[in-house]
C-alpha cells in the first residue's frame, strides 16, 4: 500500500486484512493534536508541569499549552511525556499508557455493541494498524490487546503468541532504559507473559454500558446551584449525542446574556492574555451518575434559539468540577463580561 497524501513513507501492509482506513493517530497524551498514521510522532519539548488554580496541572509544550483538567492531557502524561514524547504514559503497568488503554477500550466497545470476536480482533487491528509492527509501540499495543482479550475470557492464540515473542524479545525495554523503572516494566511483563501462557477463564458476558442522561436541552438558559448556595447562568449552546449519553455545550453568561472570559492569573503574561480572550464554555459530560444535577439543582429561566452550528470547545469537565469553576469566575474580577 503507498504512502498517504503529505507522506513519501510507504505504509505497513498487514496480511490478511483490508487496508485500513485514513485514520489519524495521537502524537502524545490524550486529546493532543494528531498526526497520520504514516508519520512518526515528532520529539516535543516540554516545560515542567505546575499547578494553575482552579485548573489543575498544566504541561507547557514549546508549541502550546495543554490543560490536565477539562482539556489535553493529565499531569501523569505529561510528567511521562517531558521525558519521551513519544506515547502517553503514566506508569510501567500494562494498561498505564495511552495505546494499551485505548486497544482495550476500543476493543471492550466493540463487544458491548454486539460485534463478534473475531471480527473485534480484525477491526482492532485495521484501526490501530499503525502500531502493529512499530518497533516503540507495539509492545504497548500487543500487551494491552492481548491482556484485553483474557481479561474478557476471549484471548486468541495468534494474539497470545505475537504478544509472548515481543516479551522474550525484550519488548519495549529499551523505552525504559533511561527512566529507572525498566526492571518494573520488566516485571509487569514477565507477570502477563505467564498468565498469557496459564489457564484461561471462560468468556465473560459484555453488556452495553448505560448512557448517563443529560438534564439539559439546546437552548437552555438555566441557574445551576453551586456547592456554596450560589447560582451561575449558563446557557446550552448545543447537545451532541455520543454513544455513552448526550454531552451539552454550555457557556456561563450573566444576566444580561454576556459570556464570563475563562481567565486565570498565571506567572506568564502571555498565557494570562491568552485566558482573558477566551471564552468560558465547556463540553461536559460525567460518568459518574451521581455527579450529574438533579432537577433540584438546574432551575431552566428561559429558552433561546441555539446556533445553527455548534461552537468549536477545546475544554471538557464533569459537572461537580464545572460548579467548582463557576464559582471561581464569580469571584474573578477579570472574568466578568466587559
Amino acid at each position: 500500500m503507498g504512502g498517504r497524501r503529505g507522506c513519501d513513507r510507504p505504509c505497513p501492509r498487514i496480511t490478511g486484512l483490508d487496508a485500513p482506513g485514513p485514520r489519524r493517530a495521537r502524537t502524545g497524551g490524550r486529546g493532543n493534536a494528531m498526526r497520520p498514521l504514516c508519520q512518526p510522532a515528532p520529539p516535543y519539548v516540554w516545560d515542567p508541569p505546575r499547578a494553575l488554580p482552579g485548573v489543575g496541572v498544566v504541561a507547557r509544550r514549546r508549541d502550546r499549552v495543554c490543560f490536565g483538567l477539562g482539556g489535553q492531557i493529565s499531569s501523569g502524561t505529561a510528567a511521562f511525556e517531558i521525558g519521551y514524547g513519544r506515547m502517553g504514559s503514566w506508569s510501567t503497568g500494562v494498561f498505564g499508557n495511552d495505546l494499551a488503554s485505548d486497544v482495550r477500550g476500543e476493543y471492550r466497545e466493540l463487544l458491548e455493541d454486539g460485534t463478534p470476536d473475531a471480527e473485534a480482533l480484525q477491526r482492532v487491528l485495521r484501526s490501530f494498524a499503525h502500531a502493529v509492527d512499530d518497533p516503540d509501540n507495539g509492545t504497548c499495543f500487543w500487551t494491552g490487546l492481548a491482556a484485553a482479550q483474557m481479561e474478557l475470557g476471549r484471548l486468541d492464540p495468534a494474539v497470545r503468541d505475537r504478544t509472548v515473542a515481543l516479551i522474550d524479545a525484550g519488548g519495549d525495554l529499551h523505552m525504559w532504559d533511561e527512566t529507572g523503572f525498566a526492571n518494573k516494566r520488566r516485571s509487569v511483563l514477565a507477570r502477563l507473559r505467564g498468565q498469557l501462557l496459564g489457564p484461561q477463564k471462560a468468556a465473560v458476558k459484555v453488556r452495553p454500558p448505560g448512557r448517563v442522561p443529560c438534564p439539559v436541552q439546546a437552548g437552555d438558559v438555566f441557574l445551576l446551584t453551586l456547592q456554596n448556595g450560589r447560582q451561575a447562568r449558563l446557557r446550552t449552546l448545543a447537545v451532541k449525542s455520543y454513544r455513552l449519553g448526550d454531552i451539552p455545550t454550555v457557556q456561563m453568561i450573566d444576566d444580561r446574556g454576556r459570556p464570563y472570559r475563562l481567565f486565570h492569573l498565571t506567572d506568564d503574561p502571555r498565557m494570562t492574555d491568552w485566558t482573558r480572550k477566551l471564552l468560558a464554555q465547556w463540553d461536559v459530560f460525567d460518568g459518574r451518575m451521581n455527579e450529574v444535577p438533579t432537577a433540584e439543582d438546574i432551575q431552566v429561566i428561559a429558552r433561546e434559539t441555539p446556533p445553527k452550528v455548534a461552537p468549536e470547545v477545546t475544554t471538557s469537565l464533569g459537572w461537580r468540577v464545572l460548579r467548582m469553576e463557576c464559582a471561581r469566575l464569580l469571584d474573578e474580577p477579570n472574568a466578568r463580561p466587559e
